[in-house]
């Protein structure tokens, strides 16, 4: 009885790893769920406009030294003359430590008033400043100062070519969107292909299918769960890898079960 028990879990060792690793990766779910990369939670976008081309290696350096959290840096423009940084939240120290980096490094003359500006033309309806009258004018202002404690002369505000410092807020791209475009066809072509095995070795082994199904899942979930405890941010690029492990090992199967029924015929020829 002990041999035979022990022989089951030698055979089967890698995969009573894995179930352990699946268990554990489900308590750290249940407890701190998953991590999602930058673009699948709501986010931030501070985009600047440069004028100029910049060097993606400098500019990644030049905001890594001042933003601790983490960050993605895009390219919104065809000739790199616009940045733009995203993260789940930049605080105005963030935005200011940024944009005084930028100025030192490209000669601008970025502050928190060019980032603030459109918001505040918008809240105030100053779009047509420069018809109103100075009392509201200086009650616009004398507001802004009180809400924002930023200074601004009429001149600044009437400057609508000098808003070249924005901030968004972008919607999370959701994973399960993500999932749906492709698992139905993806579901159907995993079942195809089981059935083929199965319907190949089913004279040598009756429960192949079932097998080779619990080896999969038992592999996809290893994986989901390595990702949950190591922390990786979950993103499509993730789950184009963990699908792909997945038809990659359906295809072993295939090999192996080839392979066995290779062995089996050569056995009944012999006998």
């Amino acid at each position: 009885m002990k041999t035979k028990l022990g022989n089951i879990i030698k055979n089967n060792f890698i995969y009573i790893i894995m179930i352990i690793a699946i268990i554990a990766g489900a308590v750290v779910v249940a407890l701190k769920g998953f991590e999602y990369s930058i673009e699948n939670i709501d986010h931030q976008r501070l985009e600047v406009i440069l004028d100029v081309p910049y060097n993606e290696d400098e500019m990644d350096d030049l905001i890594d030294s001042v933003i601790s959290d983490k960050y993605i840096l895009r390219t919104s423009s065809l000739f790199k003359t616009i940045v733009a940084i995203d993260s789940k939240e930049f605080t105005d120290e963030e935005i200011t430590n940024v944009l005084n980096k930028i100025n030192e490094k490209y000669n601008t003359n970025y502050s928190l008033k060019n980032l603030k500006l459109s918001e505040i033309i918008d809240k105030y309806n100053l779009s047509d400043i420069e018809n109103m009258e100075d009392k509201e004018v200086e009650d616009a202002i004398s507001k802004i100062k009180e809400e924002y404690n930023l200074e601004y002369t009429k001149e600044e505000l009437a400057d609508t070519e000098s808003i070249k410092v924005d901030l968004t807020n972008i919607k999370a791209i959701d994973v399960l969107d993500t999932l749906k475009k492709f698992i139905v066809p993806l579901s159907i072509a995993v079942v195809l292909i089981l059935l083929f095995i199965a319907l190949r070795a089913v004279k040598y082994d009756k429960l192949v299918f079932i097998k080779d199904l619990l080896k999969l899942i038992i592999t996809e979930l290893f994986l989901v769960a390595v990702v949950a405890i190591i922390r990786i941010p979950i993103s499509s690029l993730v789950i184009t890898g963990i699908v792909a492990i997945g038809i990659v090992e359906l295809l072993a199967l295939n090999v192996q079960n080839e392979r066995m029924i290779k062995r089996n015929k050569l056995k009944e020829e012999n006998e």
